[in-house]
């Protein structure tokens, strides 16, 4: 039985796209890594794939009883409460609607020992569909340290973001913010703030690799193809071609 060093969080209502999430950490290259899939209310119960047990050996799974997720809170409920019931020195997001790349896990905890990071994050890829489909760098948005494109036009106010799959935590520092999870809708962004803003946290940074996967759902309220596409071309032309968030 593997000794796990990582664990995975992942809030579910049994949609189906959860599949990919589960199979992207089963491919993980860090093979210690547990994957906790937290069915969020009892409706939902039974409603997971038939099969979704035999796609991850390290795969565990949680049913709550109530829904936590509802009136814009997206899982981010159970990401602040299991921030303090996992035992894992590594503690990781993944949206069940997203997945990783098979380094993701590995690359993110090496960047948080080698520079003795509390936190680190990834870079993410668009993508509209299936993990065979298009990929495209996000360049524009969620880039930790680096300001999101739209805050380099006049008069509109500077803004961070890090995708709420792309954090990876030491344990022992996500204990002490957790209750920065329960927001509502653009809880990412507003923990990135509480944390780095009001709480004036510096130790973290990205492994400037693009090892999550973020598909697009057709929500009005969230992304959209054309809305990176011009993002990454406004921010190729502010960086000219020189992104430092992947420099190193």
């Amino acid at each position: 039985m593997l000794n796990f060093d990582a664990v995975v969080i992942t809030p579910t209502t049994g949609d189906e796209k959860v599949i990919d999430a589960v199979r992207s950490v089963a491919k993980q290259t860090h093979k210690n890594t547990k994957h906790l899939l937290v069915v969020d209310g009892g409706r939902f119960k039974g409603k997971l794939p038939a099969h979704i047990l035999d796609e991850n050996m390290n795969l565990k799974i949680v049913q709550l009883d109530e829904n936590t997720g509802s009136e814009g809170f997206y899982g981010h409920r159970i990401y602040a409460g299991f921030s303090y019931l996992v035992n894992e020195p590594y503690v990781f997001f993944l949206d069940q609607d997203n997945w990783y790349e098979p380094d993701h896990v590995e690359s993110l905890i090496e960047t948080i020992n080698k520079n003795n990071y509390d936190w680190a994050y990834s870079l993410r890829n668009i993508c509209e569909d299936k993990p065979d489909g298009e990929k495209i760098p996000d360049n524009c948005e969620s880039l930790g340290k680096w300001p999101v494109w739209t805050s380099h036009i006049p008069d509109q106010q500077i803004h961070f973001h890090v995708d709420t799959s792309s954090y990876a935590f030491k344990k022992d520092f996500l204990v002490k913010v957790g209750g920065a999870w329960h927001q509502g809708y653009g809880g990412d962004r507003i923990f990135l703030q509480i944390v780095t803003q009001q709480l004036k946290h510096t130790n973290y940074g990205t492994s400037g690799k693009y090892t999550l996967n973020y598909r697009l759902d057709g929500n009005p309220k969230s992304l959209s193809k054309d809305f990176i596409l011009q993002g990454n071309k406004a921010m190729s032309q502010i960086y000219k071609d020189n992104f430092p968030w992947q420099n190193i």
